[in-house]
């Protein structure tokens, strides 16, 4: 599993089933980093993100080692990624990031290529009416935007469907 600090250089830290710290990397010279392990063609990936707003995207192998970044728009001020397979590919990894302005959440779908090390932007969309208390997650192929005090679904999202 990954953790990352909440402020400062950003530093990820890598460790194993038994809590044993395995690798550590400065991901971001400040404003701290949300770290995500991914699991893509057995192989382990890191994907990393700034907590602060305008910031990239960052994929990492397990030793630290940079394979890929993303700018960000400064307006995907929220640094909680929904990752998981949006599709029947196995080299891929499709990431969701979100931004709200007003009542509106904008949504982002980007996916990580692992043959080719890269990051590519697939479909964006917005909902109305949500309020600030939600959750994006992707689940059975679904992008879903949940309210965090319920757990009620709100908007589900098949970007491959349209």
């Amino acid at each position: 599993y990954a953790l990352g600090t909440k402020k400062g250089r950003g530093i990820v830290k890598l460790y194993d089933i038994n809590n044993v710290l395995l690798k550590h990397w400065s991901a971001f010279y400040k404003g701290g980093v949300i770290p995500r392990l991914i699991t893509l063609d057995n192989q382990y990936f890191v994907l990393a993100t700034k907590r602060k707003s305008g910031s990239t995207m960052h994929m990492y192998d397990v030793n630290g080692e940079i394979l890929a970044k993303k700018r960000l728009s400064p307006k995907l001020h929220w640094r909680q990624p929904a990752v998981g397979n949006l599709n029947d590919t196995n080299n891929t990894e499709e990431i969701a990031v979100t931004a709200q302005r007003g009542s509106t959440l904008y949504i982002r779908i980007y996916s990580f290529n692992t043959k080719k090390n890269t990051f590519h932007l697939l479909k964006q969309t917005s909902y109305q009416n949500i309020n600030k208390d939600y959750r994006v997650e992707i689940q059975d192929k679904h992008v879903v935007v949940l309210l965090n005090h319920v757990g009620k679904t709100v908007f589900s999202w098949v970007p491959f469907e349209e």
